[in-house]
């Protein structure tokens, strides 16, 4: 396996926690500071994630191919099959391999990536015991130990640039 050379920020808590809100954010926020931001997301819920059905790149799954392309207007999906087992850091390296110069991360919590720890309310502190935390956010700005740093989904503009700051200093 090659080495990988990007930044790679994880974005961790319980369901309902916000990740997909905070993963998005940041997605836009970097695509501003010009960044190409590629993201990685554990399907937690259990089961497959969903394919387009009726489509050619589909088919050829079904037939048997242990991945599938297709390409149009400028985008392409890509699709791999369990013959192929999973590879987190294959993932990070196809998405470098394509132009990628900063990773996101959501989930795969025991991972020890930088990582933004989201937190529903006190019952989810446990989730503090994680390695490698930079920022813990919360719907309301989580209280927690003064060296970490701490922000409010629902103020997340105003704690960006900060935030930001700290990823990328890594």
């Amino acid at each position: 396996m090659g080495v990988i050379n990007v930044p790679i920020i994880q974005i961790v808590g319980y369901k309902n926690s916000g990740k997909t809100t905070v993963t998005e954010l940041l997605i836009e926020c970097f695509k501003e500071a010009g960044f190409r931001t590629g993201a990685v997301k554990h399907h937690g819920h259990g089961g497959k994630p969903d394919r387009i059905e009726d489509t050619d790149s589909n088919k050829y799954l079904q037939a048997g191919a242990t991945c599938s392309a297709v390409y149009g207007d400028g985008e392409w999906q890509f699709t791999v099959t369990d013959d192929i087992p999973f590879d987190l850091n294959a993932m990070i390296q196809l998405q470098e391999t394509l132009g990628a110069t900063l990773i996101l991360i959501e989930g795969f919590k025991k991972l020890n990536y930088p990582k933004i720890v989201l937190l529903r309310d006190e019952k989810d502190w446990n989730l503090l015991e994680l390695s490698n935390i930079k920022a813990v956010g919360g719907w309301n700005q989580p209280h927690v130990d003064h060296s970490i740093y701490s922000f409010s989904i629902n103020d997340f503009t105003e704690y960006k640039k900060a935030l930001l700051e700290l990823l990328i200093s890594r």
